[in-house]
């Protein structure tokens, strides 16, 4: 196994090497926040994965696709009821491009288009992690079935490189998710000709929205809205009016331990008495600091199965639906993106599950949300049948 830090061989290089060597296996990039897992075949990239919610294959269909919430939603319940058992803990499920094209909502070229787009971006948004840590796990290949995607690795480097440039222009304009834009209709030329996702970026970078929440609302990638809204920025018709302070959001929640190894002890107490928000809390922070910090990983993946877990076994079921207590008019007080995002698609119809299923944040930071929005009396939960 061949293993690293970013720092000492980037990505790019990294990347070359193994497709001049034509390594089979898959190459695994652990970033501040997320896993990317790369998979080669005789030295080519045939497929790629993350543990970002934002990278799932779901979340670009919506992006990039006539494709609603709801189609989407619907296509997971189909694809559960064709689950089926192989063996213990191993389960195979129809295809979710196969579902889609089965029932009509999109065609084939659809799929594969936007497929090819996920398995990209995938990769290139670990070049923008400033930090992290990698391993090549040679023949290594996943158990699922896969459709292979063939990726022009000198492309992808080349892209990758030039996306890192990208960013740092980009950061200099707009140095947060949270900015906001001012558009100024009357500067935008009348021959101008924007794509149907341009479109829906300007319209509610009209109606004030900050970039965070464009993203989650439209189930962008931050490069992917970022860049949209800088090449408006260049164009001349939006100017940065704001920089929200951060709302409370639980994901960027700050522990004030000090240094790595006083992030993970902290976190480490918070576990061994069942407090797991708090760990997760700790050591996000952890990493955040320190990528290759694997204690913290390990304790951070631990603590986040178990606080799933727990929710679902002490506090709700998956397929309870949340309900307002009251309208939404009636909401108050202050709200993070990601609380936005949930609380507009609680509509008394969709369980819990659904709604972890269309979200772009991960399945944890989902249910802690909901359990939040719970506890402060603003929703309520419903069993089905009662």
């Amino acid at each position: 196994m061949i293993q690293g830090s970013l720092k000492t061989m980037p990505l790019s290089d990294l990347v070359q090497w193994l497709a001049a060597a034509h390594k089979t296996g898959t190459l695994v990039v652990e970033g501040p926040n997320y896993t990317t897992r790369v998979i080669f075949r005789d030295g080519t990239i045939i497929s790629s994965s993350s543990t970002d919610p934002r990278s799932y294959f779901g979340q670009f269909l919506l992006a990039y696709t006539q494709l609603t919430e709801e189609d989407l939603r619907r296509a997971f319940a189909l694809q559960e009821k064709s689950r089926v058992r192989l063996r213990r803990n191993i389960y195979i499920k129809t295809l979710l491009g196969k579902i889609l094209s089965d029932e009509g909502l999109l065609r084939e070229s659809e799929i594969m288009r936007v497929l090819r787009i996920k398995s990209e971006e995938t990769i290139l948004n670990a070049f923008l992690w400033p930090d992290g840590s990698f391993r090549f796990l040679p023949d290594e290949l996943p158990p699922e079935e896969l459709i292979p995607i063939a990726l022009e690795v000198q492309l992808v480097v080349n892209k990758g490189i030039q996306r890192s440039e990208e960013w740092r222009q980009i950061r200099a304009i707009i140095p947060s998710a949270r900015a906001t834009f001012r558009v100024q209709p009357e500067r935008i030329p009348a021959d101008l000709v924007l794509s149907a996702l341009e479109s829906r970026i300007l319209l509610l970078l009209g109606q004030g929205k900050p970039i965070d929440e464009i993203m989650l609302e439209l189930h962008l990638t931050e490069f992917a809205a970022d860049r949209t809204v800088y090449d408006f920025f260049k164009q001349g018709f939006v100017e940065l009016t704001n920089v929200l302070s951060e709302s409370g959001s639980w994901l960027n929640a700050q522990a004030a331990y000090g240094s790595v190894e006083n992030l993970i002890a902290s976190g480490q107490k918070s576990y061994d008495i069942g407090q797991y928000e708090a760990t997760i809390v700790a050591t996000r922070q952890a990493l955040r600091e320190d990528p290759g910090a694997d204690e913290a990983r390990k304790l951070l993946e631990k603590s986040e199965r178990e606080f799933s877990e727990s929710f679902y076994t002490k506090l709700f079921d998956r397929g309870d639906v949340p309900h307002l207590n009251g309208s939404r008019d009636s909401l108050h007080g202050e709200f993070s993106a990601e609380e936005k995002f949930l609380l507009a698609r609680i509509n008394g119809v969709w369980d819990i599950d659904s709604l972890v299923k269309i979200s772009p944040l991960k399945e944890v930071d989902t249910l802690a949300i909901l359990k939040r929005l719970v506890d402060r009396n603003l929703v309520s939960m419903a069993h089905p049948g009662s």
